[in-house]
């Protein structure tokens, strides 16, 4: 029966040292395992570099418009 309250306070351990959401909850929950908190690390560095992204083709996008507007063409009415 000792082998089972051992058994027991392993796992209840474990679930207590685990986060919880909260309600209206923005971002990750805090992580409980290195693994965790390096996938959360990973996420944070894609969205990073995808907001760079981001920024860098709409400048493109905006800049290729204005000076390749109908209107500055030569010879257009």
């Amino acid at each position: 029966m000792f082998w089972l309250s051992n058994l027991f306070s392993i796992f209840s351990l474990n679930v207590v040292l685990c986060d919880a959401p909260q309600a209206w909850q923005f971002g990750f929950q805090d992580p409980a395992s290195p693994i965790a908190q390096g996938i959360q690390d990973l996420h944070n560095d894609i969205c990073f570099f995808m907001i760079v992204v981001l920024v860098f083709v709409v400048w493109m996008l905006l800049r290729t418009l204005w000076h390749f507007h109908w209107t500055k063409k030569p010879g257009s009415k």
